[in-house]
């Protein structure tokens, strides 16, 4: 019988755990880096922990990590508060300590969750068995994290939008959403479906229905689910305008510095996201190839919220009045309505002289609904299944992942240049492997424009940016390589490699500078979001597999799914011997299978290596 099919999740009700002291109340504006629309996601991490049979039995971590993250969400406070949306859809937090939604849920296997539309991530941990039997993790993380929200206050707050589509974080205090669970399986059952793309996620991470928002909703779900073993798995999303990697890192830390008894953080958290605000006047520098496809996109998609109805006066005394209005509201006639009720009032109206109804149960299907009539206008798009990208069916999307050893980067450095193998790095490599394989999987056109974004941190290295050590905000960039797909398909993968390495060298001060003013200049566009097009992350030294609640390092900690576009690498571990890099695909079910031939093609080994090496092994994907 399938693990999935037995699995039991039991979920209490959810609550809100808020800052475990008062907090200020007021309202944050966010850089222009967090704030741009390629960031109004949620992000899932899902952190899996064995028992420790040093602790004591009766712990529970449910309570502990409830209490941490009331401690923590002190000092990260705005994390506590909800996103609002002011003039031109820009976001601000409202720092209000409504707090985050902790789930301590009873649930069986019945629900059916949307796809989720952010990136989850998953910390499973051992038992402990120097731990004292009695304590409980549940516990020990809840309360550390309300004690670290503390100090990361602004995680307790809520997005809102301002001018110019600004997002500022209201520090309100409202509070994160934390769920405790348990689930009637060990740490070694579930085995690799920890590992993405884990197909056990919504019962690790349940999204709570109107909790996965961007504005006015908590920025942080947290979920700890006790296992049978003493193990437990702490999942998480988080708002992405809120942190990068290395930010989340730091709230984690501080969340289990706390748990394991400590007063404060260790690095106290710095917002100061001036520090990536654009420039004034601001200025774009360099090429964005990332944004190229919305720069400019006259469809009204990432519009601001103030532009759909605007009024131009003209020299002359007269005035333009355009407006644009989401076509599921109305037709023509409702419109003619409503532009009618608009200038009665204008003129003086206390009340339009035809009153609205809406009633729009007058035009629902039929109960039971039946097809009675010819319809040839949606006949080209009924069945549509050539997995496309274009297509809005997610059905058809599938995920997989796939490991990269030894043996894989053997063969890929074989096919690359002399002159590039000592200044190419694994992730140089993979990435490249991984962008001519999905190219040419996806059959893509040969003369159409193909991309590929490396998520470079800005930290450490870039200096000039003085960014203090604290600072759990935004700060990255994504500079994106580019080919036309025939040459990226046909040529060798040392022009690929070569491509990401000239992309991944633009990043510097500038270049995020640049990125910034792009934002203000050209409305916050999205990344381009066309099929054509990869991103790519890695996640092998973000440090997730460090973080101790007092239960030890977790098995896993990390990404637990790519999204549709998205890649993210992470550490893994094979037969529990060879270290090597996780990688999960999503792609069209049919060009999954396309990806996974070109995948093995490049990474088999010449026949004469083969006879050399007959341990070798095909590269295998892990569903």
């Amino acid at each position: 019988m399938m693990l999935s099919s037995v699995l039991q999740v039991k979920r209490l009700q959810p609550e809100l755990i808020t800052p475990a002291k008062p907090t200020p109340q007021e309202t944050k504006f966010l850089s222009d880096i967090d704030d741009q629309e390629s960031l109004r996601f949620q992000v899932p991490v899902i952190m899996c922990y064995k028992a420790n049979p040093s602790l004591n039995k009766n712990r529970n971590p449910v309570k502990a990590i409830r209490e941490a993250l009331s401690r923590a969400l002190v000092y990260y406070y705005p994390l506590a508060g909800r996103l609002r949306e002011g003039p031109n859809r820009k976001l601000v937090v409202d720092c209000n300590g409504e707090g985050i939604l902790f789930v301590e849920a009873s649930a069986d296997r019945d629900q059916n969750p949307k796809s989720l539309k952010y990136v989850p991530v998953i910390m499973c941990y051992k038992a402990n068995p120097s731990l004292n039997k009695n304590r409980n993790p549940v516990k020990a993380i809840r309360e550390a994290l309300s004690r670290a929200l503390v100090y990361y206050y602004p995680l307790a707050g809520r997005l809102r939008e301002g001018p110019n589509r600004k997002l500022v974080v209201d520090c309100n205090g409202e509070g994160i959403l934390f769920v405790e669970a348990s689930a009637n399986v060990t740490l070694e059952q579930l085995g690799d479906k920890i590992l993405p793309p884990c197909p056990l996620l919504e019962e690790f991470l349940f999204n709570f229905p109107g909790s996965d928002g961007i504005i006015g909703c908590p920025l942080l779900l947290v979920q700890v689910t006790c296992l049978t073993c003493g193990g437990f798995i702490l999942a998480l999303r988080l708002n992405h305008t809120m942190c990068d990697a290395s930010g989340l890192l730091l709230f984690l830390t501080a969340i289990a510095e706390m748990a394991r008894g400590a007063h404060a953080p260790s690095i106290l958290p710095v917002w100061e996201r001036e520090l990536l605000f654009a420039r004034d006047p601001p200025r774009i520098t360099c090429a964005h190839h990332e944004y190229e496809d919305v720069i400019g996109h006259s469809d009204g998609s990432y519009a601001s919220s103030n532009q759909s109805n605007m009024v131009t006066c003209l020299t002359c005394g007269g005035f333009i009045l355009a407006l644009r209005l989401n076509h599921t509201m109305c037709d023509a006639s409702g419109l003619l309505l409503f532009l009618t009720a608009i200038a009665e009032m204008a003129r003086g109206a206390h009340a339009p002289s035809i009153l609205p109804v809406w009633e729009r149960e007058l035009l629902f299907a039929r109960d039971p609904p039946r097809i009675t009539c010819a319809h040839h206008e949606y006949e080209d798009v009924i069945g549509h299944s050539d997995g496309s990208y274009a297509s809005s069916n997610q059905s058809n999307m599938v995920q997989r992942s796939f490991y990269f050893g030894a043996k894989e980067m053997r063969v890929l450095r074989k096919q690359i240049p002399p002159h590039l193998i000592s200044t190419c790095s694994t992730f140089d490599l993979i990435t490249a492997c991984l962008w001519k394989c999905r190219t040419l999987a996806l059959k893509i056109n040969p003369k159409e424009v193909v991309r590929v974004s490396c998520i470079v941190n800005a930290r450490g290295k870039h200096n000039n940016l003085r960014l203090p050590l604290g600072y759990y905000g935004n700060a990255f960039a994504y500079p994106a390589a580019v080919s036309k797909a025939e040459p990226l398909c046909k040529k060798p993968l040392g022009y690929a490699l070569e491509l990401v390495k000239k992309a991944k060298s633009t990043m510097n001060e500038e270049y995020l500078r640049s990125v910034a003013d792009l934002m203000v200049l050209r409305g916050r566009p999205q990344y381009s979001s066309t099929g054509s097009y990869l991103i790519v992350s890695d996640n092998t030294r973000a440090g997730f597999g460090d973080v101790n609640f007092g239960w030890g390092q977790p098995v896993f900690a990390g990404p637990a799914k790519a999204l549709d576009l998205i890649s993210f690498y992470v550490q893994h571990k094979k037969n529990t011997s060879e270290d090597g890099i996780l990688v999960p695909m999503c792609l069209p079910s049919s060009a999954m299978e396309r990806f996974q031939q070109e995948l093995e093609r490049i990474t088999q080994e010449p026949k004469e290596d083969i006879c050399n090496n007959l341990r070798s092994t095909r590269i295998m994907s892990m569903m």
